[in-house]
Order: structure tokens, then C-alpha cells, then sequence
């Protein structure tokens, strides 16, 4: 298990949710959070505490903002516009 320097382990755990799993590693000795699709993603979405405080500061705004992007992809598929 990663130590995080100040004697703390950090536990090799996951968390399954409706849109993949979250697990925890370290980059030059520091936290990291791993959000994936999956065992076998390729390119999982990685971030440190930073990003972490960042991303809670503005989770309304994501929130909203992915609102809008489903509202405007279902517009789309409902028109007959091609899926991403």
C-alpha cells in the first residue's frame, strides 16, 4: 500500500458506481484519486487534492453544465443527429 509520508496508508479500495469505479494511488508521493471505467481503461481520470478542492468548490456548476450537455445531446438523438 502507497504511504503518504506522514505515516498514513492510503487502502487499495474501490467504489463501484453508475459510471465506473474509484480507486486511490500516488504520483511522487502524493495522493491521487482514480476515477475509471473500469480494470481495462485505458485513460482513467487521475487528480490530486488541488483538483479535488477545485472540482467540490464548483460542483454545482458541473452539475448544471452536464444537465445541459444530456439535454442537448437527447435534442440531438431526437432530431436524428448522430451519437458521439
Amino acid at each position: 500500500m502507497p504511504g503518504l509520508g506522514c505515516g498514513l496508508q492510503i487502502m487499495e479500495s474501490r467504489k463501484e458506481f453508475h459510471m465506473g469505479e474509484i480507486s486511490f494511488d500516488e504520483y511522487k508521493g502524493r495522493a491521487m484519486m482514480v476515477i475509471s471505467n473500469g480494470p481495462n481503461d485505458r485513460f482513467p481520470f487521475k487528480f490530486g487534492l488541488k483538483k479535488a478542492k477545485m472540482v467540490v468548490e464548483h460542483i454545482e456548476d458541473i452539475k448544471k453544465w452536464v444537465a445541459e450537455q444530456e439535454a442537448m445531446q437527447a435534442s440531438l438523438k431526437a432530431d436524428g443527429e448522430p451519437e458521439e
